[in-house]
């Protein structure tokens, strides 16, 4: 499996989506953890599988269940993960962190 890494801003991101959640319920907070924890470790397993975004090296899976997308970028020794976004706000907002 190869070594993921995130930017510190999906970092925030995770965190206060997870947070969001949490507010609502506990569980659900858990549940959105727990889904975006399956997701990077399907893209560590497999991180060709899912589709390039637009014309960038970065590629994008969505998180079940939640209306979230995990942009990617493979590099040679690792999978770096630029954003954990949410699929309706704010479209490409990410896009300054692809370099």
């Amino acid at each position: 499996m190869t070594t993921v890494l995130l930017h510190a801003e999906a970092e925030q991101e995770f965190t206060r989506a997870r947070q969001r959640y949490a507010g609502i319920s506990e569980a659900l907070g858990e549940g959105f953890a727990k889904e975006v924890r399956k997701v990077v470790a399907k893209i560590a397993g497999n991180p060709e599988a899912w589709p390039r975004h637009a014309q960038t090296p970065m590629r994008k899976c969505p998180v079940s269940r939640f209306p979230y997308l995990i942009y990617y970028r493979v590099l040679d020794d690792c999978i770096w993960i630029v954003a954990i976004a949410h699929a309706r706000r704010r479209p490409g907002y990410w896009s300054g962190r692809v370099h």
